[in-house]
């Protein structure tokens, strides 16, 4: 169920699975009654959000969802604040970077949605030290720079490859 959620909003929004399972790895080590601050679940999405998008959901409630009703949210999310059409927009194909740089820029969002000229000045313009924030977030993330966060992406990838589907060993094609 939470393998399906976690493919429909990566196909939704072009990205590949395993980024947005590491974001929700460093964001709530799959814990979906996580709590840091007023953020919740999974993805830690805050009661504002959830209020300004009108879901009529509270905090309270949004933690006894599932973790694939969680993932169906964080694609509400990411539909509310129009990631997918902001990176259109600055010319932005995620489906042409690497999952860990698609990690590093949805996790960069975590931090501020609507602050995205970083993006613009990483994956456009070859500025790979702009950083998401200027404030202290999760150690693992360093400065928060583009590349701080893809070498963290890439050596957590490296450490536990997705697994995408059983290989076929049939040798039968469609």
């Amino acid at each position: 169920e939470s393998l399906d959620a976690l493919n429909t909003v990566a196909k939704k929004q072009g990205v590949d699975p395993a980024a947005i399972a590491q974001v929700i790895k460093m964001e709530s080590d799959w814990d979906p009654t996580q709590t840091t601050g007023t953020y919740h679940g999974l993805t830690q999405i805050g009661p504002d959000t959830m209020k300004e998008a009108g879901w009529g959901i509270t905090p309270a409630e949004f933690k006894r969802l599932s973790k694939a009703q969680q993932i169906e949210y964080y694609g509400k999310w990411l539909d509310h604040y129009d990631i997918k059409g902001k990176l259109n927009k600055m010319g932005v194909d995620p489906s042409k970077l690497s999952a860990a740089d698609q990690a590093a820029i949805l996790q960069g969002i975590q931090f501020g949605p609507n602050a995205v000229k970083w993006i613009k000045a990483a994956y456009v313009e070859g500025n790979m030290a702009a950083r998401a924030t200027l404030t202290n977030q999760a150690n693992a993330l360093g400065d928060t720079s583009a590349a701080a966060m893809r070498a963290e992406f890439e050596k957590r990838l490296a450490q536990s490859p997705p697994q995408y589907a059983e290989p076929d060993t049939t040798g039968k094609t469609d």
